[in-house]
């Protein structure tokens, strides 16, 4: 994407295209969730707890809630007209390539990924911006399935586009019901919107000096993030080595 189009991107789906780019390193994520206490819905370290909040995961996927409706499944069948409208796909095609195994309705991603890449060599600029989007909700904050984009999450992208509800609501839902069926299978597996996790994870525990303006900036400005050890850092972290409020919250004493 050109500049331009990333700003357009921006300005239309929020922070999801710089969550993408994000590399999560798994270990980081496993040596949270044995701290997770499905009991209090927290992280429980030796003396203090963490707690997922909403307002942070606004500030992480850039679409906030203030005057929109959040995004909660219908369960009405998806609208293919209105999809072939954004995509820029035939509703005949659509219909094709829709899956149903075991119940679950879904898109192949490669079928996707394959009109992403029609959509550069026609030069498509319009289509190219909603299908990576598409994508990023499948792929990214809703990944429930390696090869496939479930419907639903077609859905929660298609009223986002419409109507603005945002998912961020609902990508804290499913998070939250991620760690549970992890504390309860006793597993350290989780399919999520990892990489909101991991951004909210180093936001409380890795210090610096910076002044960022929003907590992605914040991760970008944290340093050696690839060579911390998790399991140590997590071990070691005590109330007052922790971050408790956002720097970019913060304001400059006022003189009354």
């Amino acid at each position: 994407m050109t500049p331009q189009q990333c700003q357009d991107f921006v300005g239309t789906y929020g922070k999801i295209l710089d969550l993408a780019m994000i590399e999560v390193p798994i270990v980081a994520t496993t040596a949270l969730v044995q701290y997770y206490d499905q009991q209090m819905w927290c992280f429980t370290f030796k003396d203090f707890q963490l707690v997922l909040m909403l307002e942070e995961f606004e500030k992480i996927v850039g679409c906030p809630l203030g005057g929109t409706k959040p995004f909660f499944p219908s369960g009405h069948s998806l609208s293919m007209p209105r999809l072939s409208q954004v995509l820029g796909i035939p509703v005949t095609e659509l219909r094709e390539k829709k899956m149903n195994r075991n119940g679950v309705r879904s898109f192949p991603k490669k079928f996707m990924e394959d009109k992403e890449r029609e959509c550069v060599s026609k030069g498509d600029w319009g289509y190219f911006m909603t299908i990576p989007a598409l994508l990023i909700y499948g792929v990214v904050l809703f990944p429930s399935m390696i090869d496939r984009i479930d419907l639903v999450v077609v859905d929660a992208f298609l009223v986002y586009y419409y109507r603005w509800e945002s998912p961020v609501v609902a990508i804290l839902v499913d998070v939250y019901y991620t760690l549970d069926l992890s504390w309860e299978k006793k597993s350290t597996r989780v399919i999520c919107c990892l990489l909101a996790l991991y951004v909210w994870m180093v936001s409380h525990l890795v210090m610096h000096n910076g002044r960022p303006t929003c907590q992605l900036e914040d991760f970008c400005i944290a340093p050696d993030k690839s060579k911390i050890n998790w399991e140590e850092l997590l071990a070691s972290m005590i109330c007052s080595t922790i971050r408790w409020f956002p720097r970019w919250e913060e304001v400059p004493n006022v003189l009354c």
